[in-house]
Formats: structure tokens, C-alpha cells, sequence
């Protein structure tokens, strides 16, 4: 099997969490910044990628909460953001097992 064939059968949400693994050296330890995670995803449309987000939250895997500090946010962080109910998330928490 090569290369291209094995991502065809990675789920967008298996994409995700390999991303923030890789930024995380391999542990859930906390957030992770979607400005550092979207570009790891590039596999994926921007579209896909809010799309396994919207997954990954309805399994209960993950929670994504904003960066309310004006001072430690960008406008990288605001591109990058996904839009919940009029709101822009931009840190991604995601859970070793799903929460109930």
C-alpha cells in the first residue's frame, strides 16, 4: 500500500489528531493554537478541517475555546479561528478519550 492510499483511508478527525499530536510531542497536554494547527492539515480544505472539528466536538473528543486576551491574540489567530455560533475559537483542547 503506498503513501496516498493510506491517508485515503485516514478519517479528517485522524488528521486532526495526529496534528496535535505532533505538536504535542505525543501527548494530550493541553491547547494547541489553531494558527499552529490549520497548517498541518494541509491535506484538507479549510472546509474539512472545520468539518472533523465539528466531529471531534460532537464526539465529545474535543473542546475549542477562544483566545480572549486582545493582547495575545493576532490577526493569525483570527484567520485561523473556527466560527461557533458567532464566535471565533482559536485553541483547541483535545481530550485521549472522548468525554461524556
Amino acid at each position: 500500500m503506498n503513501g496516498a492510499s493510506k491517508l485515503a483511508d485516514v478519517t479528517p478527525a485522524e488528521i486532526v489528531r495526529r496534528a496535535y499530536l505532533q505538536i504535542t510531542g505525543g501527548k494530550y497536554v493541553g491547547r494547541v493554537l489553531l494558527k499552529d494547527l490549520r497548517p498541518l492539515l494541509s491535506p484538507l480544505s479549510r472546509q474539512q478541517q472545520d468539518a472533523a472539528f465539528l466531529a471531534l466536538i460532537r464526539s465529545g473528543e474535543a473542546d475549542f475555546y477562544p483566545e480572549d486576551d486582545p493582547m495575545s491574540r493576532g490577526p493569525e489567530d483570527d484567520a485561523a479561528a473556527l466560527h461557533l455560533a458567532d464566535h471565533r475559537r482559536h485553541l483547541l483542547y483535545l481530550h485521549p478519550e472522548p468525554r461524556t
